[in-house]
């Protein structure tokens, strides 16, 4: 007796200080309802209501883990309350942990829970996930948007509270691919994986990435895995051509990038790819109708800030007694390659042949045979022309093939007065006079790749008895001045180059010109200035071909020197360096 009236006198405490915690707890005195409920648990462990209570102020205050603590504790307690089944899943899901809440969701049902309490926690479950699914979403419309600030937020967001949301894994990744952040890119295609190893897309893409980490081994095996799992995966040949491209297996790539088309026949970067396969073998008959896709949507960028020339394009009608316009495209190197066509269009009797280009470029084009005038726009209001072309689409209408390439040099000229400007400024007295440039425009797609890190990794040309070395870099706006080494006085003028007209005018006083892949190559090509070129592994232009030496598009005045292994630049310079001390002898 005097046990079970103590229990009663317990019970009756136990209530009493319940009751008046909750009264601190609606008036949002929320210290003292926390004190309250714990001297409830003090009197009473297995108290539910008071386990419950703390979890809702635990909520309330953001601690989710101890919330769910207190939950639980309110269920072994009460374990068919269908309230506390909900609260359960309530904080796993704001803790982010949706694996738990799935599975807590199941032994709900396990346990037998019905009725209103069942379709509470279905109703909390599907809301939770749409949530997620929301921001999932949203990311991705900002991703494609580009507004990458937001679009990592909201996808964040939809991993807090489905860490494993697949699908804003993938988008997560592909926003970080974006963003140049390839370790956090793979992480999260990784994670992607691991929850869905069946998704085709982030197998795809992570194959992408390592390609671009030249981790050609593995980005293969994920490439072959994505098409595994569907065989008619268009953008995966695609991406599978551009590997074996790069890995020098042209008839590899030949064959995936022709899948590729088969599945999808308007697949323009395929189309693209394969063009630029085409001639980089040699192929150009073949190469030049699918080089047109350059100008795709999918692919091409604006050409003018214009619209395009209502006049008719010209696909190779016979320009007797016409005019023509053509517009450059693509950077300076390309335009002073291409533009050998010009005095071609004119032979063959256009009244007049007008070419519009960068207005860095127009001083130096004017002395090209053959051109009647060179504007930087053009404008349709005041004057016509009979038909317009892009300069690079004049070789397929022309037919060119490496046979009947014209490759009468030189085809540009430097100006005599500024010829004389520069020649104050060059080294005198006997040697070689030898420009230098290490580095092309960082802008390049392939910059990191086909330009050296520093100019120090010319040294050993320093060595070189009797060669002055000048500096041709122009440098880019808001440049600092390259740090020239101490034991080898090199004179940059990059600081002082105005345009390729100055350029022009210092290359065609030097006795040769060594460069990586960018613009003065051509230049030099241009003014048939003999010119060594450093090539890398990595991204080599299509118009150095395969495993030569030197150029058919400058022959005798070009010579190619080529990476042995990616980034390597140590054999090339010493190579360049023997090369160099023979012409000295």
């Amino acid at each position: 007796m005097e046990q079970t009236a103590r229990v009663g006198e317990r019970e009756e405490g136990g209530e009493a200080a319940l009751r008046r915690a909750m009264d601190h707890h609606r008036a949002g005195r929320l210290a003292q309802a926390e004190h309250g409920y714990r001297h409830v648990l003090c009197i009473q462990g297995d108290h539910a209501d008071a386990h419950h209570n703390l979890g809702v102020l635990a909520i309330q205050t953001g601690r989710h883990e101890l919330a769910l603590r207190h939950f639980q504790a309110a269920l072994a307690a009460d374990p068919g309350r269908g309230q506390f089944w909900l609260s359960c899943l309530g904080a796993m899901i704001q803790a982010g942990r949706l694996t738990s809440a799935r599975e807590w969701m199941d032994r709900g049902r396990a346990a037998g829970l019905r009725g209103e309490a069942a379709d509470a926690l279905e109703l909390a479950w599907q809301r939770a996930r749409e949530y997620a699914d929301a921001h999932d979403d949203l990311g991705s419309l900002l991703l494609g948007e580009q507004r990458c600030v937001e679009a990592e937020a909201a996808l964040r967001e939809a991993l807090r509270v489905d860490g494993e949301h697949v699908l804003a894994l993938y988008h997560l990744g592909n926003l970080l691919q974006g963003l140049g952040r390839p370790a956090e890119a793979e992480a999260a295609y990784r994670q992607a994986l691991r929850l869905c190893p069946e998704c085709a897309e982030a197998h795809n893409n992570l194959g992408v990435l390592l390609q671009g980490q030249n981790r050609p081994g593995e980005a293969q095996a994920c490439l072959m895995e994505a098409l595994r799992l569907r065989p008619d995966y268009a953008e995966a040949f695609n991406n599978l051509g551009a590997l074996m491209q790069a890995w020098r297996r042209p008839v590899e790539a030949e064959a995936a990038y022709r899948e590729a088309t088969r599945l999808r026949p308007e697949f323009a970067d395929a189309h693209w790819n394969c063009g630029l396969l085409l001639l980089r073998a040699g192929r150009w008959a073949e190469a030049w109708p699918l080089y047109e896709y350059r100008h795709h949507p999918a692919i091409g960028e604006a050409i003018m800030e214009g619209p395009l020339p209502a006049s008719p394009r010209w696909r190779g009608e016979d320009l007797s007694g016409r005019s023509i316009l053509v517009l450059e495209e693509q950077g300076h190197g390309d335009v002073m390659q291409f533009c050998r066509f010009l005095p071609i269009l004119k032979g063959l009797g256009a009244r007049e042949v007008v070419l519009v280009c960068h207005p860095g470029l127009g001083t130096l084009l004017g002395t090209l045979p053959g051109v009647d005038r060179v504007v930087a726009a053009w404008d349709e209001r005041r004057e016509s022309v009979d038909f317009w072309t892009f300069l690079l689409s004049i070789p397929m209408h022309l037919g060119v093939t490496p046979e009947t390439l014209s490759a009468e040099l030189p085809y540009l000229r430097a100006d005599a007065e500024r010829v004389a400007h520069w020649r104050a400024r060059l080294p005198t007295g006997g040697g070689l006079r030898v420009g230098v440039v290490w580095r092309g425009r960082a802008s390049h797609k392939n910059d990191r790749h086909r330009s050296l890190p520093e100019v120090t990794l010319l040294a050993p040309l320093w060595s070189v008895a009797g060669a002055r070395f000048i500096g041709l870099r122009k440098h880019e706006t808001g440049e600092e001045a390259p740090v020239m080494p101490a034991d080898q006085p090199l004179l940059d003028l990059g600081g002082e180059i105005g345009n390729f007209a100055d350029t022009a005018a210092i290359v065609a006083q030097l006795d040769l010109v060594i460069a990586v892949d960018t613009a003065i190559v051509h230049l030099c090509g241009a003014l048939g200035v003999r010119c060594w070129v450093l090539l890398p592994a990595i991204g080599t232009d299509w118009r150095w071909g395969e495993g030569r030496d030197d150029s058919p598009w400058y022959p005798g005045v070009l010579r190619l020197f080529r990476q042995s292994e990616p980034g390597d630049w140590s054999g090339v310079v010493l190579e360049a360096r023997q090369a160099l001390a023979a012409l000295r002898e």
